[in-house]
């Protein structure tokens, strides 16, 4: 764990030290502050009324009439004895204030910069990582990283600071005190003392795996509520907002269990505390009296010795519980150490200067999600410059996956993939994929201004903006706004239609020339009126340039250069359209389907293997269970 703080906490090494110095300040101040009160204490209570000559002669015998000594007052002088002890503890107490008042705000100030670092790094790591950790993960619980688990490790680091520290000053203190009095009693008050740490080390495995518990309880909670409100659509086009509210509040009653388990460690913590130190006090009431009896210490001595034994025991229960805070902190800095300890398995190549003059190479291309499903068997392809290639073919037959393999969001289980003769993962990734403009099937829009959502962090260039709106097809939309670039499209672009959307995706794509143009399905999920729109945006925006097109609907892709028919995971043809009617049956099959009139019929040959059964029941027979006896409107 301690891995994370080294890490961040480098640059405030200076600063640190400093704290921590202006911390141990008033530990010291407080470890001296009941001295003060000796010589007020002496005057109602018989003991040694001689000052101390030398230091190593000074205990809490006689410390009451060496201060007096000290400030010139007489030990006669009842009034000004008690005077001096007041005006002195008012002065101590003091600064104690100011300074711990000083060293708190900047410990604030340390403590939000860390957590600034913190959140810059975890995101900073995660974008590094391949896109197959997101594909495995919750994004809700990847949330409750920054606000939960960041949150709880910065503050962690000013307990330790400042509780840690400071307790551990005090405690020193009034232990140098204490022994320089009696040192065998000493000795056994520190025995006893012990069993705060003897409780912290007991109860610190519980409380840790309570903590861990509850963090992860939080992250699935997250998680719920984030798919909740991201699929709130969904869940209401279904009527499904019952069902979501059990599935959220059963994750709810799980995150409360594990909330209250976590709470009674803390909650028990301070009735055994509070018997700890019940126990330590008659412990010590006793072994004073041993003490006084063997004419080791005088009254006095001995009400001052207790009274600093009781205020040793404060910052070491202090301390203890310090501790057992940080063994809370555990469950949260591990699960940020599992995140930071993960590697991603796309290490980057040493070439930053990519150029694109000839042909993109796919040579025996094998990749599997998981080993027994295998997406993609043996595809070798090439992509000449200038030209356009077409992925068709049925759902699941590796279409897209070929296109993340290409754009190197995975790498290839075997094969290769070649820019112009030189295996991919030579190159540094970030520059490879600006050689690409990407339209995913999904128009996914961030909520913000539409300038910033085409420009996407890329140098702004106002003639370059308008050059790629005018070919996406938006720039007449985008004038009619009247807020014109400047306006805010809502969470993931909800104020726009579909196509508007869709439009947008194609303008960010190609705004800052993309050598290459990739575009998977994107024109899918639209209606005839906007697909047209889009598709005139696709057909501009590609003239020119390389483009590798997966489409579904055949008609976007008959002019493509060249056409790739995937089925199962292979590459069952390659060639013009008129050569793939002629050549391949999937091909076939799909044109028949999208053209002819009978389509349902052949829709279910091309699923099914034939027009036959299903289940005892022909297709005829489905389609007539399936219609209602009656409309209710």
């Amino acid at each position: 764990m301690l891995v994370i703080f080294r890490r961040f906490l480098r640059p405030y090494y200076i600063v640190l030290g400093l704290l921590i110095i202006l911390y141990m300040i008033p530990g010291v101040l407080l470890g001296i502050r009941p001295l003060v009160l000796a010589p007020a204490l002496g005057t109602v209570i018989p003991g040694s009324r001689v000052n101390a000559q030398r230091f190593k002669d000074l205990s809490l015998d006689n410390i009451g009439p060496t201060m007096l000594n000290w400030i010139g007052a007489s030990q006669n002088d009842i009034a000004a004895t008690f005077f001096w002890s007041a005006l002195l503890y008012i002065i101590l107490t003091s600064l104690v204030a100011g300074i711990n008042t000083i060293a708190n705000l900047r410990s604030i100030s340390i403590r939000m910069a860390l957590l600034g670092d913190m959140i810059d790094g975890l995101h900073r790591h995660l974008m590094q990582l391949p896109l197959s950790f997101f594909v495995r993960r919750k994004s809700g619980k990847l949330v409750s990283r920054f606000t939960q688990d960041l949150v709880v490790s910065s503050r962690s680091m000013e307990t330790v600071v400042r509780g840690c520290v400071q307790s551990l000053v005090q405690a020193v203190i009034f232990l140098i005190i204490l022994f320089k009095t009696d040192v065998l009693l000493s000795l056994q008050v520190l025995a006893i003392g012990m069993i705060h740490l003897l409780v912290t080390r007991v109860m610190g495995d519980w409380v840790k795996q309570s903590a861990t518990k509850y963090f992860d309880s939080i992250a699935r909670f997250t998680g719920a509520l984030h798919e909740s409100f991201i699929g709130v659509r969904i869940l209401k086009t279904f009527a499904a907002e019952q069902y979501e509210s059990l599935r959220v509040n059963q994750v709810a009653r799980t995150m409360r269990k594990d909330m209250h388990r976590f709470q009674i460690c803390h909650y028990v913590e301070d009735p055994v505390r509070l018997l700890t130190d019940g126990f330590i006090a008659a412990a010590v009431i006793y072994l004073s009296y041993n003490a006084i009896v063997s004419n080791r210490l005088s009254m006095a001595g001995i009400a001052l010795y207790f009274y600093l034994v009781g205020q040793f025991i404060t910052p070491l229960s202090q301390l203890s519980k310090e501790l057992l805070s940080a063994y809370s902190a555990y469950g949260a800095l591990q699960r940020l150490m599992d995140i930071f300890e993960t590697k991603s398995n796309l290490q980057d190549g040493p070439l930053k200067d990519v150029m694109f003059h000839q042909q993109i190479e796919l040579q025996d291309i094998r990749f599997a999600y998981q080993e027994d499903r295998p997406a993609v068997k043996g595809v070798s392809l090439c992509v000449q410059k200038g030209k356009t290639l077409a992925l068709v073919g049925p759902s699941g037959s590796g279409k897209s996956t070929l296109l993340d393999l290409i754009l190197r969001l995975y790498d290839p289980d075997k094969g290769v993939i070649r820019l112009d003769g030189r295996d991919i993962r030579e190159f540094n990734q970030s520059c490879y994929r600006k050689l690409f403009g990407v339209v995913s099937q999904e128009s996914l829009l961030f909520n913000g201004s539409l300038l910033e959502n085409i420009v996407l962090g890329r140098p702004l260039d106002m003639q370059e903006l308008d050059r790629a709106c005018h070919i996406a097809n938006i720039k007449n939309f985008i004038s009619t706004l009247s807020n014109g670039y400047d306006t805010d499209v809502g969470d993931r672009g909800i104020q726009l239609s579909g196509g508007q959307r869709q439009r947008i995706c194609i303008a960010r794509a190609i705004y800052g020339n993309p050598e290459v143009l990739v575009l998977d399905e994107a024109t899918s999920s639209l209606d005839s009126e906007s697909e047209r729109e889009v598709q005139t945006a696709i057909e501009r925006a590609i003239h020119g340039i390389t483009g590798i097109v997966v489409a579904h609907r055949l008609s976007t892709v008959i002019n493509a250069d060249l056409i790739a028919v995937m089925h199962e995971g292979k590459v069952e043809a390659v060639g013009t359209h008129d050569d793939l009617l002629e050549r391949s049956k999937t091909y076939r099959r799909l044109y028949t389907i999208q053209f002819s009139n009978g389509n349902h019929n052949q829709a279910w040959e091309c699923e099914n293997g034939s027009d036959e059964q299903v289940n005892g029941l022909t297709l005829d027979e489905l389609t007539q269970e399936r219609k209602p006896d009656s409309f209710n409107v």
